[in-house]
């Protein structure tokens, strides 16, 4: 497990991440912050659903083969 340390910069704590980490530069994160004080960041990311074409997220392999097990089987009444 690697360490980091809090550095005050102007008005801001920031953290100091060890190189180890490969980050790159002006990496934008989102953080959860949990009553226990522990946090968990993660890289942000662009939409992925933006700019693709309709049906591209699509796959019929997935679906063929799973049977119907619920709900989803409607009776005629």
């Amino acid at each position: 497990m690697l360490e980091m340390k809090t550095v005050k910069r102007g008005n801001s704590i920031s953290l100091s991440v060890p190189k180890e980490l490969e980050l790159n530069l002006s990496m934008t994160f989102l953080v959860k912050k949990y009553p226990d004080g522990s946090m968990l960041l993660v890289p942000k990311i662009e939409n992925p659903f933006l700019g693709g074409e309709y049906g591209d997220l699509y796959t019929p392999d997935v679906w063929e083969d799973m049977p119907a097990v619920g709900m989803e089987i409607l009776d005629d009444y």
